[in-house]
């Protein structure tokens, strides 16, 4: 057992050995973020009879964040989908309701449930239906695809989705 001393100048830490001061010096430097994190929004997708727009239940004002500190990304927030027309969703369907804007692309597939409320209107009304779908971004896709139950979603003009997809996390390119 030898006595080691760390010292630390600017970004480096040097560990010296006490009783052969020149015989082990190990350099350590790290490359870790800088402790600043940043956030934009995600981009809303086209749906054919639907828009994608920022939710009016749970309300930040925007589509959800994508924020990142370090190589980690986290999704925050909700999105709504308000019919436009007659509007159809089929079971195991897989469409795309937003991009994810570059710096925050994936360093992988990440895949995650969402879980999905329909409402008879696009004000606070209780909502008729529950979804679960799984979430993965493909590129800069975020695609969804409806999984559960095993039946369709059909809106009428008015009516509208409240999906979930915040509280996700997942690596950066």
């Amino acid at each position: 057992n030898k006595e080691l001393i760390f010292t630390s100048t600017g970004g480096t830490v040097s560990i010296t050995r006490t009783d052969n001061v020149g015989n082990v010096t190990i350099n350590l430097e790290s490359s870790a973020s800088s402790g600043t994190a940043t956030a934009v929004n995600l981009v809303a997708g086209t749906l054919v009879n639907a828009t994608v727009a920022a939710s009016l239940r749970f309300p930040t004002g925007t589509l959800p964040k994508v924020s990142k500190f370090g190589k980690t990304i986290t999704i925050v927030g909700s999105l709504a989908v308000n019919a436009s027309g007659s509007f159809a969703w089929a079971h195991g369907q897989s469409l795309i309701f937003a991009t994810v804007p570059a710096g925050y692309l994936p360093l992988y597939l990440p895949v995650f449930n969402v879980l999905i409320l329909k409402y008879a209107t696009t004000s606070g009304t209780s909502s008729t239906v529950v979804y679960q779908g799984v979430c993965y971004i493909n590129g800069s896709d975020l695609t969804i695809e409806l999984n559960n139950p095993a039946s369709p979603i059909s809106l009428a003009v008015g009516e509208s989705l409240e999906i979930f997809i915040g509280g996700n996390s997942y690596a950066a390119i």
